[in-house]
C-alpha cells in the first residue's frame, strides 16, 4: 500500500489539535461545515461529492488520532487510514 506522509507545522497546544480532529466543532472548523461526529465516527459531506465520506476514528491519544475510511466512497479511499502523530519541536 502507498504512504503519504506531510509535516504541517501548527500553532496550537496538543489538545486542541486533537479536538480538531475528533469533535464536531472541530472538524467543522476547518474540513468541512457539514460534518457529524460522534466519539467513533465521521460523516462528512462535501458541496461537490455525490456521497457521503465515512470514517470511523481509531484511536484517540495524548499525541495520536488515527482514523479509517469506511464504505466504498470515495473509491481511492476504501481502507485508507489516516494517523495523525502530534509533536513539539
Amino acid at each position: 500500500m502507498a504512504e503519504a506522509v506531510f509535516l504541517v507545522d501548527i500553532d496550537a497546544d496538543k489538545a486542541r489539535i486533537i479536538d480538531a480532529l475528533t469533535s464536531h466543532d472541530g472538524i467543522r472548523s476547518w474540513w468541512t461545515p457539514d460534518a457529524i461526529v460522534t466519539t467513533d465516527a465521521l460523516d462528512l459531506g462535501f458541496p461537490e461529492a455525490p456521497a457521503r465520506f465515512a470514517l470511523s476514528i481509531d484511536e484517540v491519544a495524548a499525541d495520536s488520532v488515527r482514523w479509517t475510511s469506511k464504505g466504498d466512497f470515495p473509491p481511492h479511499w476504501v481502507g485508507t487510514e489516516v494517523a495523525w502523530q502530534l509533536m513539539d519541536h
